[in-house]
């Protein structure tokens, strides 16, 4: 008789893990009950449910089966076990943290919601250095590990007015830094692209820098369009296909979409001067910094782009 499978109707989400203690390959000498007794816990639904957020049997055989790619049959027949058939084939089960249970904290979706955008691949693209405000290449990892160590955390506020809000100081009975969700997901490239907005804001407080109120704004709205840019120029809600232009409508769009932004921010774009193969002059400040001023080479990137 088969083995009994079932694919969930909602697929485990992030996989793996992302705030896992720590990945452990498993082999035939292994099951879930020697997993649990190393991971100093009783229950070995523990483990099974942080890998697979089900309790369901036939949805962990078919987990096992094709996200973990075990192919050996109990001695009862009923379920899969660790093993497989597959010569140089790794199978790997995740352990999570220690103070982790299942149904132990209400927020655990929001916190995997914002881990899999921040420690995407997109996120750790974004990379600029203009007139002082500069996010280098790979710096949301500090805002993921951050949230790995819970020195920020994430809740689900069904009340909020915006879809995501990092806040820094206690307010409305949550905690101070901490993202504040309208649902523990984030399923289209503009709510992702808002959490990037505020996980800059994240990274500016975690970092201590000191800036201005429009320069802070300005900077994490030009994250947010460079991890848009990143998402794929398709995805997008510009038809153009020069960078230029590309980037002049997005910015454009951006600087439109936020009341927070002082009218130099939002003023018309004047006629660009041929792209030179220089950085921005230093000359722009703070005080006279427009969206105008912002251009891109030819490889698509701000100057002062992290190579």
């Amino acid at each position: 008789m088969p083995v009994e499978m079932k694919k969930p109707a909602k697929l485990r989400y992030p996989w793996p893990p992302l705030d896992a203690d720590f990945a452990r390959e498993v082999s035939l000498q292994d099951n879930w009950a020697s997993l649990t007794a190393q991971a100093s816990r009783s229950d070995p639904w523990d483990i099974i449910k942080f890998n697979f957020d089900t309790t369901d049997p036939r949805e962990v055989n078919w987990y096992l089966a094709n996200w973990v790619g075990c192919t050996v049959v109990s001695a009862d027949g009923k379920n899969l076990r660790f093993g497989t058939t597959q010569i140089g084939k790794k199978l790997v089960i995740y352990i999570p943290r220690p103070g982790w249970y299942p149904g132990s904290s209400p927020d655990s979706g929001a916190v995997q919601a914002v881990l899999s955008i921040i420690h995407s691949q997109q996120a750790y693209k974004i990379a600029f250095n203009l007139d002082g405000m500069a996010i280098a290449r790979s710096e949301f990892e500090v805002v993921f590990n951050n949230i790995i160590g819970k020195n920020l955390g994430a809740r689900v506020v069904p009340q909020l007015p915006v879809t995501v809000q990092y806040r820094a100081f206690p307010r409305d009975g949550l905690p101070a830094d901490i993202f504040a969700l309208r649902a523990p997901s984030f399923p289209t490239l503009l709510a992702q692209s808002l959490l990037i907005h505020e996980a800059t804001h994240a990274l500016d407080d975690i970092q201590k820098r000191n800036a201005s109120r429009n320069k802070r704004e300005a900077k994490a709205f030009i994250a947010q369009l460079l991890f848009g840019t990143c998402s794929g120029p398709t995805r997008l809600p510009i038809r153009s296909t020069k960078p230029r232009t590309q980037w002049r409508i997005a910015l454009a769009l951006a600087s439109r979409s936020s009341q927070r932004i002082s009218r130099r921010f939002t003023r018309p774009f004047k006629p660009r001067p041929p792209i030179s193969s220089g950085p921005v002059s230093q000359a722009s400040t703070a005080s006279n910094f427009t969206l105008s001023e912002l251009k891109v080479d030819k490889r698509n990137r701000l100057f002062g782009d992290a190579k």
